[in-house]
């Protein structure tokens, strides 16, 4: 099978979007389908045993099929296997962790059941993650998910609005399956992630928008700075006790948990715990202190049934080295790097010590 490499054949992908014209096949698009063939690799792995996100390489992901696409010297469309680079394997890996990690920590804890899953009963395209609730009035009910990566130059170019023109887009799926069956379903959900030019020198986030049968789309996560503001997504499955005046709803902390993991630095299902304290604006600079010291100690975030269980290294939180691979520094020492909390555990954390500062 040959591969064409982007970098030195000029490959044109044309586009069925009259929004979009046709652009130049560069690692944002090769990025983008490797996003979506690292999840089916965890989840469908066609011809090959499933291999977590979380332990995949770069070696895993050689190159992508692109569709609609003008090469040199052929008039036609073809579909074409472009190269994938060792840099954009691994950008698409940790972009797909992030998107798990993202999902899995919602309040439904979503657990994926496949990748580029197929309804043969409608002419639609597939849903790119299906997943189920394992938490509260939702569960066993299905959420469909859709990924979309693209580059951003402009977060409000004149006459185009991002959210609104993605959100449109994945209405086509949602309603012809809530046409066909709507009761094994709860919700879609759109994730977008914001590339830059070139993607591996700037910063990717990640926003997300929810849409319930018969409601309009509403935020999930991210999107700061892209216009307009929606309100706040919650689950519309039961009506939500109204709080006591300046005490927040379950939903309305679960959605500012929201807002501020996505300020943190994450490591797939791991956000450094530094930022984490940084983005509640509490003193950062040992974290350790909170995860374990003397016994009596009152800085320690101590969980579970009366706040007895301390943090767990290797469960809770771990170490990562400073120097990947386990270098070691001048005088043979192991370079101490930055200390990672699990999502779901600092989750629990900030609930219990710092809803106050959410």
């Amino acid at each position: 099978m040959m591969a064409f490499d982007y970098r030195s054949v000029v490959l044109v992908k044309r586009s069925n979007d009259v929004g979009f014209e046709d652009r130049r096949v560069l690692s944002s698009i090769v990025v983008g389908l490797t996003v979506e063939a690292a999840l089916k690799l965890e989840l469908r792995a066609e011809g090959r045993l499933p291999v977590p996100v979380e332990v995949q390489e770069p070696r895993d992901h050689t190159s992508v099929l692109i569709h609609n696409v003008l090469v040199p010297g052929r008039r036609d469309e073809q579909s074409v296997w472009v190269k994938v680079y060792p840099q954009d394997a691994k950008l698409a890996i940790s972009i797909a962790r992030g998107v798990l990690s993202k999902l899995k920590a919602l309040q439904w804890q979503l657990v994926p059941l496949s990748a580029d899953h197929c309804n043969p009963d409608i002419a639609a395209a597939p849903h790119d993650l299906l997943l189920k609730s394992t938490a509260g009035t939702l569960r066993g009910k299905l959420f469909s998910a859709e990924i979309k990566c693209r580059e951003v130059f402009q977060r409000s170019p004149s006459g185009f609005n991002w959210r609104e023109d993605l959100q449109k887009k994945a209405d086509v799926l949602w309603r012809a399956e809530l046409a066909k069956n709507p009761h094994p379903w709860a919700a879609r959900i759109l994730v977008f992630c914001e590339l830059h030019r070139p993607c591996h020198a700037g910063d990717w986030r990640l926003h997300a928008s929810i849409s319930w049968p018969g409601r309009r789309w509403a935020d999930l996560f991210g999107w700061s700075g892209f216009p307009p503001a929606v309100s706040v997504a919650c689950t519309p499955a039961t009506p939500l006790p109204r709080s006591p005046q300046g005490v927040l709803s379950e939903a309305d902390l679960e959605a500012k948990w929201q807002k501020k993991l996505g300020s943190m630095e994450m490591d797939g299902d791991w956000v450094q715990i530094s930022s984490f304290l940084r983005a509640l604006r509490e003193p950062f600079g040992h974290p350790l202190r909170h995860l374990h010291g003397q016994p009596s100690s009152k800085k320690i975030w101590r969980l579970g049934p009366r706040l007895k269980r301390s943090p767990r290294e290797g469960v809770d939180w771990a170490r990562r080295s400073g120097k990947r691979g386990g270098g070691a520094g001048p005088s043979g020492a192991r370079v101490l790097g930055p200390i990672f909390g699990r999502v779901s555990f600092l989750r629990e954390v900030a609930f219990v010590y710092y809803k106050h500062r959410l």
